[in-house]
């Protein structure tokens, strides 16, 4: 495990100590937790990649696509 130091606002900490206290745990192992949600739902680049890998192979192969500014445009002029 790795230590980190970092300085929060008051109110943040306050924040933590009372959810660890409802939770019955300690503010580290909140902080912990909160850390790991926050990752947890961070997009990652390979799953960035991957999602953008399969909206393009939902493209229909051959079939001429109209470019977003003239899409734009048009809208636009309207």
């Amino acid at each position: 495990m790795s230590v980190k130091k970092i300085t929060l606002p008051a109110d943040i900490a306050q924040d933590i100590e009372t959810m660890a206290e409802q939770a019955g745990v300690s503010s580290q192992k909140q902080t912990e937790t909160l850390l790991r949600f926050s990752l947890g739902n961070f997009p990652r680049r390979e799953s960035l990649l991957e999602a953008a890998k399969r909206i393009s192979a939902m493209t229909p192969k051959g079939v001429k696509q109209t470019p977003s500014e003239v899409l734009i445009r048009e809208d636009r002029d309207r």
